[in-house]
């Protein structure tokens, strides 16, 4: 059986509409963000988590901006429903825009207990933001380009290098598939398109 790491999802949608929107939303710090699912930590904020494992294994301080999103907005609406298209029984977490800083690269970890199993990743490549050099990677796994929409695998071991401009992108979590069913899911809903 294939296990995704990182697969491409073909998309209707609007870059600049998802810009138009992120402009009006309010922004925080990734630090300030509440933890989501169960874990053994006494930590409720990344920050707050991330202090508490730096101080077992070295710290780095991301400063991604994030920006909450109402999954009731028609911009968002209409993704969700694209994607229930292609993945029927797929259910939607955590949806936020990422604004990730040239030069600040972001070193290998997995995002649980924030987020869980997969993660939509929908690049924002409208004027100022342009397309970025930056790499993708897991750990002993692939390397990646993000210049499309990607589900990617985010219990696995992965990090980010050479971000040599802003990036900004929409992450939706699919937090009740893991990447094996969602990389079947995706073959199955392919071959039924090309046969139709």
């Amino acid at each position: 059986m294939a296990t995704l790491e990182f697969e491409t999802i073909s998309l209707d949608y609007s870059p600049q509409q998802l810009f138009e929107y992120y402009n009006a939303l309010d922004k925080m710090s990734i630090n300030d963000i509440v933890i989501t699912h169960e874990h053994p930590t006494k930590g409720k904020t990344i920050g707050e988590l991330k202090k508490m494992v730096s101080d077992e294994q070295g710290s780095h301080e991301r400063k991604d901006i994030v920006a909450t999103c109402d999954r009731k907005n028609p911009i968002i609406k209409k993704i969700l429903d694209e994607v229930n298209t292609i993945l029927a029984d797929a259910e939607f977490g955590d949806i936020s825009f990422f604004l990730q800083k040239a030069g600040e690269d972001i070193p290998i970890h997995a995002d649980y207990p924030y987020r869980k199993n997969c993660l939509l990743v929908i690049p924002v490549i409208v004027p100022p933001y342009e397309e970025s050099n930056a790499i993708t990677y897991y750990d002993n796994g692939g390397s990646y380009k993000l210049k499309e929409p990607v589900i990617m695998d985010v219990m696995k071991a992965h990090g980010v290098k050479n971000i040599d401009k802003d990036r900004l992108a929409l992450h939706i979590e699919i937090p009740n598939l893991t990447a094996e069913e969602i990389d079947d899911r995706l073959a199955f809903w392919r071959f039924h398109k090309e046969r139709s």
